[in-house]
């Protein structure tokens, strides 16, 4: 909105000082004509620009859970405060981090082992059984009158043995194996393919950084020739030599490059952010700020 509104007092500076050469009989009435109708075009950008801010606003207040007629203004010190932190981490050391570190594989890693104990512990079912079996046990009372010193040993009895089985039949034992089996195969399956859909996201996440880094140097290198192509235009048409059609595609590609800059800083933020997050190290602190790992780590080091 504020990029439109200053092309907008840009277009309208040109269009004043063309007036001014117009009754000097410097410049032709048609080249006035030209900048005055995009002076009524930027402003209605401008107004359109106001209302998609506004809308944008009010939706960013009820993701907030306020009331869209609360009064909130955004503070820009955010905006400038963000800058082009591109992470120095190699592909090696960013899949290494997301494998150690992502709280989901780890969660399925241990899904596996527990589909491995369960299977030594279904196989053990169907082994060979040797039961040690024994009983003990004593006769009534003894007779009145009889004081014995010691207990009589003939009055308790034992007995001890062994029961076998060689596992012949063990139909309901080998189910349960089987579909430990299965379930070992199918925790397999799907860590190797969440640990494929994490390395897939790293390595997208740093082709997008990259893109985004060259886009922002890119959009920072249109932005000055812009403005070094309007102060040419701004001269000449002083000197009466301009040509109204430069001076508006000079001024229009200015504030396009302005907001190709934006949106390129904002879209490489947000991308490091999410490359954070693939990686299992976006924490949040306690004043809900993100604590930037590009900043307080050198995550190449063991």
């Amino acid at each position: 909105m504020r990029n439109t509104y200053q092309g907008y007092q840009n277009f309208k500076r040109s269009a004043e000082r063309t007036r001014a050469l117009v009754k000097e009989n410097r410049v032709k009435l048609a080249e006035l004509g030209r900048l005055e109708q995009q002076e009524l075009s930027q402003e209605t950008f401008w107004v359109a620009a106001i209302r998609n801010y506004k809308l944008a606003l009010d939706n960013f207040k009820i993701l907030l859970g306020l009331s869209t007629e609360a009064n909130i203004v955004l503070d820009d010190h955010d905006l400038e405060r963000l800058g082009i932190v591109h992470p120095t981490i190699t592909m090696e050391g960013a899949l290494e981090v997301t494998l150690a570190t992502r709280l989901d594989l780890q969660n399925l890693r241990q899904q596996h082992e527990d589909s491995g104990r369960a299977i030594r512990l279904a196989s053990s079912r169907l082994k060979p059984q040797v039961d040690l079996v024994a009983s003990a046990g004593f006769d009534s009372k003894q007779e009145s009158g009889a004081r014995l010193p010691v207990p009589d040993i003939n009055r308790y009895h034992w007995s001890a043995g062994l029961n076998l089985d060689p596992g012949l039949d063990r139909k309901a034992e080998r189910n349960p194996y089987r579909s430990a089996l299965i379930r070992q195969e199918q925790s397999a399956r799907a860590l190797a393919e969440a640990e494929d859909g994490a390395k897939l996201q790293v390595r997208e996440d740093l082709r997008t950084l990259d893109q985004g880094k060259r886009s922002y140097e890119n959009s920072e290198l249109g932005v000055k020739l812009a403005a070094r192509r309007v102060e040419e235009q701004d001269l000449l048409a002083e000197l009466g030599r301009g040509r109204a059609q430069d001076q508006v595609d000079a001024q229009n590609d200015l504030t396009a490059a302005k907001n190709q800059r934006t949106q390129a800083l904002v879209e490489h933020t947000v991308a490091r952010l999410r490359f954070w997050e693939h990686l299992g190290i976006l924490f949040i602190q306690e004043n809900g700020q993100w604590l930037d790992s590009a900043k307080t780590t050198d995550l190449n080091k063991p």
